[in-house]
């Protein structure tokens, strides 16, 4: 069920991106002009920045493992679903909203490199951009963190990311293919809808932590281990 969750929430990414910016990501470079060298250029590209997503989904993962080996899993799942709805909300409160992760040393190093990478034009370059891409500040990547974050594991916290990643695979391709007949106000409206979407991940963590007895969606924990387990 939670893996289903960061796919679902990798799909709202990329409707998020097509509502916002699907100019930027049509600015991903090709090796040559043609269909199969942009395809392959588009499979490198996203597969460097879901390399980047894993990598930051393991680095969540083992924090959160000290939480779950405290017995704190519940807890843990409800207070990263309060903070996607308070972010979903209040959007200042987003951490992407924050000056601090827009506007820093580390923020400038990437896109100034990106910026070299992107006239070279060859699929290590092509590689390294959607890495560098994986690691800029987004709030849907934020809020993907904080279900990885929930992850008794390194090992789940990165597959958690690992669905989300591939979840924006679909519509990125077609944001690829077919950017310029989409229709300007159906754009305009996938925007509005992603933060009801987004909100409902965040109440579903909320349920899961609660331990409702729900199978896969908010399984009982064993009173003698801090495990969830699904009811039968």
């Amino acid at each position: 069920m939670i893996l289903s969750m960061a796919f679902i929430l990798g799909i709202l990414s990329s409707l998020h991106c097509i509502g916002m910016c699907g100019p930027i990501a049509l600015a991903m470079p090709a090796v040559r002009k043609n269909f199969f060298t942009q395809f392959l250029s588009w499979i490198v590209y996203n597969s460097g920045r879901t390399i980047s997503y894993v990598a930051i989904g393991i680095a969540a993962g083992s924090v959160g493992t000290i939480f779950f080996r405290s017995g704190l899993q519940q807890w843990i799942s409800i207070m990263a679903g309060i903070m996607i709805l308070i972010w979903v909300i209040v959007p200042k409160t987003n951490p992407e909203n924050w000056r601090m992760f827009n506007n820093n040393a580390i923020v400038r190093f990437i896109k100034k490199n990106m910026g070299r990478l992107f006239k070279r034009k060859n699929y290590a370059s092509i590689l390294a951009i959607g890495l560098m891409n994986g690691l800029l500040p987004c709030g849907m990547v934020y809020m993907a963190v904080a279900g990885a974050f929930t992850s008794p594991d390194f090992y789940e916290g990165g597959l958690y990311m690992l669905f989300f990643g591939l979840g924006t695979w679909p519509l990125m391709f077609i944001l690829l293919s077919s950017w310029q007949m989409i229709d300007q106000k159906f754009k305009s409206s996938l925007r509005r809808w992603v933060p009801y979407m987004v909100g409902m991940i965040g109440i579903m963590l909320i349920i899961r932590g609660a331990g409702l007895g729900i199978p896969y969606l908010s399984p009982v924990v064993n009173a003698q281990s801090p495990t969830m387990t699904t009811c039968k």
